[in-house]
């Protein structure tokens, strides 16, 4: 009697946990929240189009266009009111070369830029000027998937390494390391022959915790989220919904699950979830243990977003028709 007992129990154990986990994968069944987060709407000046990302450095709120002659537009956090602009295209020493928006992150002081050219660009937000470049010093184009890890190494997509999905950079001692290799349960022998298109299906964004300590890799068109240790060991693979072994080649019927840039704020990860059949953008809130603590209706499709950092109001761009744009702010005390 007293061994079925413990049969049972363990049964239960097994069968009231809400996440299964082989082989380092996580199955999670996320709680949306039936209510939308509350929010206000306010139109942007229209000479700002079709907009990149936002951040927020210090008490100023920053917009990041790549389409118009100015880059920068810079407001009051506190109210939100135009301040200035600055930063033109060009090869002046205050000028910049073609930047990628997805290749700018915030720093302590400002903003870091990855050129195209190997160049890394600090800009001062206060004082409106490039504050250093800094060259790097490789045999091939340092320039997709920018990600900062610390103050010396950086993250990049790996171009010619068809084993390792990312390279990291020292500015140190100059060299590169091919990191990660490219998630086992792909049907890798989709891409024997096209090297590029394995790089295209397995893109998506990373994202660094506040010591260094892990990464975390939010895949595009894979529902899944990969954590990685300080030496890239694999830490937790978590999944939404199913882990397709292979990604639709027909781009009509792919699926975009995680569309915009991850942001950390106080080792906590906020990031967009789109998914299928999904009239509005899903605020997720993970911990780095890779537990998906909250999932949040925006009641709204967004193009990019940031958290303030006493993580009580977000700030998302939603675009409009002909390139103009609205910001809403969204109150997430509760």
């Amino acid at each position: 009697m007293k061994r079925y007992n413990f049969v049972i129990i363990i049964c239960t154990l097994l069968m009231s946990g809400c996440n299964k986990m082989k082989d380092n994968i996580v199955y999670i069944k996320p709680i949306i929240s039936n209510d939308t987060l509350k929010y206000s709407i306010m139109d942007l000046p229209e000479n700002i189009l079709y907009p990149g990302q936002v951040f927020i450095c210090e008490d100023k709120f920053v917009i990041h266009q790549h389409k118009t002659d100015t880059m920068f537009y810079v407001f009051d956090l506190k109210n939100l009111k135009y301040l200035y602009s600055f930063g033109t295209y060009g090869a002046g020493p205050n000028d910049f070369l073609q930047i990628n928006t997805s290749n700018i992150v915030r720093t302590n002081n400002g903003l870091k830029v990855c050129s195209i050219n190997n160049t890394l660009i600090d800009i001062d937000i206060e004082e409106k000027k490039i504050h250093k470049r800094e060259k790097l010093y490789a045999d091939y184009e340092l320039f997709n998937g920018f990600e900062q890890i610390n103050d010396s190494v950086y993250l990049f997509t790996n171009m010619t390494d068809v084993d390792y999905q990312f390279l990291t950079y020292n500015t140190l001692n100059r060299t590169t390391s091919s990191v990660i290799q490219y998630p086992d349960w792909l049907d890798m022998e989709t891409y024997k022959d096209n090297h590029i298109s394995k790089i295209i299906d397995c893109n998506g964004y990373t994202v660094t915790n506040d010591n260094s300590t892990k990464t975390a890799m939010f895949y595009g068109y894979i529902d899944c989220v990969r954590i990685f240790n300080e030496k890239w060991e694999l830490f937790k693979t978590c999944v939404i919904g199913n882990l397709e072994s292979k990604i639709p080649q027909d781009y009509t019927k792919r699926i975009v699950y995680y569309p915009i840039r991850p942001q950390n704020v106080k080792n906590t990860i906020y990031n967009i979830y789109r998914g299928k059949d999904c009239p509005e953008d899903i605020l997720q809130i993970w911990s780095w243990d890779g537990e998906l603590i909250k999932s949040e209706r925006l009641g709204h499709r967004i193009t990019s977003f940031c958290i303030s950092e006493n993580k009580d109001k977000m700030y998302a761009i939603k675009a409009l028709n002909d390139g103009l744009c609205q910001l809403i702010i969204y109150d997430l005390k509760n």
